[in-house]
């Protein structure tokens, strides 16, 4: 995780999120809702959901796609992307065939969705 943001969408939105920087694909941020972070029970599920986040797509776990970084709106770049990942790409990337959310795919996904190697 390279950056930490303290931002707010008003009460009862978003408390946490995890996302790619915006200029390097390898490198993850993590904004908290200041106006949200009063209940700590749910922040600390919260940020526990999203820990798992940096765990599973950082890029020791999935090979970023600059393709799909630089051009976030073009489906046909994230569509050649998925066709040319041999195992689970789960938006920014393709996952190494020994990461974690690979070894979750291959347990707990339906197998039509393996065929497909569809996305979430």
């Amino acid at each position: 995780m390279s950056e930490y943001s303290v931002v707010t969408d008003g009460e009862g939105n978003a408390l946490a999120a995890v996302a790619q920087t915006m200029y390097d694909p390898a490198l993850w941020g993590l904004e908290v809702d200041i106006r949200d972070s009063n209940d700590k029970l749910n922040l600390t599920y919260t940020l526990i959901h999203e820990y798992a986040h940096l765990l599973t797509l950082g890029p020791d776990q999935v090979m970023p796609s600059v393709a799909v970084f630089n051009n976030p709106d073009d489906d046909d770049i994230y569509y050649q992307e998925v066709s040319a990942c041999p195992d689970y790409f789960p938006g920014e990337g393709c996952s190494r065939t020994d990461s974690y959310i690979n070894a979750f795919f291959n347990e707990f996904w339906p197998t039509s969705m393996k065929n497909g190697r569809t996305s979430t």
